[in-house]
């Protein structure tokens, strides 16, 4: 259980290279269907009457648990030499560049990971009224909140064994995913000034992994190099993975399969103030003069079966020999083994399920997009997250101010961002045709950070107009 948690806590940390949700892009009218993930009516305003997105990968984690000494992602893409941090050996974030190093002080720790995957998706207006897109994602999320900063790294390891901590409630939760969603947006009504429409994303979610850990009540813990002293816990953990978890021939081995499956629901409202009373939103490069977004995002949840679920409740002073747990040969019998310590040889008795839910990471989102002239543009996002299930991930809130000149063939936009009401981080996109580039932190990409617990790089393929223009021998229409 030990190694465990530790794993479940830094599933993302060791992430921290990548990246966001892609805000300064997303904001562009020219975006068409990657839009409708943070906007469901995104595509009744933007040129095309067909969109059609070939892939965009992108990533993010927000840490305050964890940094990279020296670093910038394209150093240690380029060295590839990344090491965890050994104090016992003089290895540490403070004395060598490309360390894996842990903040040991005692605030409240928050992570949130995110790595997403858009693949072949399609967006089709049917008329002026009316647009439909079809798209398929894949999706990796880990969060942590508010965790106590007993769970620091070295009060487990190495610097501060036989220290006594008092751990207080917390919990963590993964998940990965791949959807398939179906989008609907409708004009609601219209008049000669303004524009009011709906839209909602339904989505179909094959779960494939998750995992999450719960510290139901507060406890008294002290580690060793192989063993945790554990008093009043009343732990819950749960694990479900396309490795193999019980046959010892083929233990560990990973194949992608379905462990679960649920429903995802994004919906969202906007109301536009036309530029001039002629104005019919398509089909040129005038939008409006402003637009005012209100959307949820990600409601709802995935239940996952042929899972390991266990609980175990210490009411006395207990000594887990977690080297024992760890020559386990498979999942199973790890959790059997602890059970056998835990409850008096009974290895059985932890388990108290096969299958758990997680809900997605639901949050609030709100939007203002305001159009300087007929290319330019400046944009505020607002995202708050709200739980809805009480086993759930839970998402960054996120403030995102950004401007951008926007026309058929070419886009740029620049913004600033900042993570849970902290700190400041600039970012930018740059669409040209069909390929998009961009980042919502780009400094830490190329500049080395003395503790870089934050960098991301986005990329993506589309297929629209521009490829017609370009293969029927046409110029864009770009005023």
């Amino acid at each position: 259980m030990k190694k465990l948690l530790i794993f479940i806590i830094l599933l993302g940390i060791k992430l921290s290279v990548l990246a966001q949700e892609q805000f300064n892009f997303k904001s562009d009218n020219y975006s068409g269907v990657n839009g409708l993930t943070l906007d469901p009516t995104h595509t009744l305003s933007t040129q095309y009457n067909w969109d059609f997105n070939l892939l965009t990968a992108d990533a993010f984690v927000h840490t305050d648990y964890a940094y990279i000494s020296d670093a910038s992602l394209a150093s240690i893409i380029y060295k590839q030499d990344l090491q965890e941090a050994k104090p016992t050996l003089g290895i540490t974030g403070q004395t060598q560049s490309h360390v894996i190093d842990y903040y040991s002080d005692n605030n409240k720790k928050d992570a949130f990971v995110q790595a997403d995957v858009m693949g072949p998706s399609i967006s089709y207006r049917l008329n002026y009224k009316n647009n439909v897109g079809l798209y398929t994602r894949a999706r990796a999320v880990a969060s942590g909140r508010n965790v106590d900063p007993g769970f620091n790294y070295y009060n487990f390891h190495e610097l501060n064994f036989g220290s006594l901590y008092n751990l207080k409630k917390s919990d963590i939760q993964g998940a990965a995913w791949i959807e398939i969603g179906a989008n609907f947006a409708h004009v609601l009504r219209e008049n000669k000034e303004m524009q009011w429409s709906a839209g909602a994303n339904l989505r179909y979610l094959a779960g494939t992994d998750a995992a999450y850990a719960e510290n139901l009540r507060d406890v008294s813990v002290s580690s060793e190099q192989d063993t945790l002293s554990l008093s009043g816990a009343d732990i819950e953990i749960g694990l479900v993975t396309g490795a193999e978890m019980y046959d010892e021939k083929t233990a560990g081995e990973y194949k992608l399969q379905r462990k679960g499956g649920g429903f995802g629901l994004d919906i969202g409202t906007s109301l536009v103030k036309k530029r001039f009373t002629n104005d019919i939103l398509i089909d040129t490069d005038v939008t409006y003069k402003w637009k005012l977004n209100f959307s949820v995002l990600d409601l709802g949840y995935i239940r996952y079966k042929d899972a390991e679920v266990h609980r175990y409740t210490i009411d006395t002073p207990i000594i887990i020999d977690f080297n024992s747990a760890n020559n386990q040969p498979t999942v199973e019998k790890y959790f059997q083994d602890l059970s056998a310590q835990v409850y008096a040889g009974d290895s059985l008795k932890s388990k108290i399920d096969n299958h758990f839910v997680i809900g997605l990471p639901t949050a609030l989102n709100l939007n203002f997009d305001y159009g300087i002239t007929d290319h330019w543009y400046i944009k505020a996002n607002v995202i708050q997250r709200v739980p809805v299930f009480e086993n759930a991930i839970k998402r960054s809130n996120v403030i995102n101010i950004n401007g951008r000149f926007q026309k058929e063939w070419i886009g740029i936009s620049g913004g600033i961002t900042s993570y849970e009401y902290q700190n400041l981080y600039l970012g930018g996109s740059l669409r040209i045709g069909p390929l998009i580039i961009g980042s919502d932190n780009f400094i830490p990409v190329i500049v080395r950070q003395k503790e870089a617990t934050q960098a991301d790089l986005y990329i993506g393929i589309k297929i629209n107009k521009f490829w017609q223009n370009f293969l029927m021998g046409k110029s864009c229409n770009c005023k």
